[in-house]
């Protein structure tokens, strides 16, 4: 949800904009221990791993479409 201003302020303006979530906490109440806390390393480094690929690809995009 906290993306959803970020898109709707950059769409309303123009401005390109994407979101690349890595994890997304539950709502409510949990009995046991948070997920966040389990597997909130893995989704960071998963995530940063994704970020990364994309710049490349990306970059390697602009750069085809740049030299047409």
């Amino acid at each position: 949800m906290e993306s959803s201003a970020v898109v709707m302020t950059s769409v309303s303006n123009g401005i390109p904009v994407i979101v690349i979530r890595g994890l997304s906490d539950l709502a409510g109440v949990q009995e046991e221990k948070n997920p966040i806390d389990i597997f909130g390393p893995l989704a960071a480094s998963n995530t940063a791993k994704v970020v990364l690929e994309f710049l490349k690809i990306l970059s390697t995009t602009r750069k085809t479409a740049l030299s047409i």
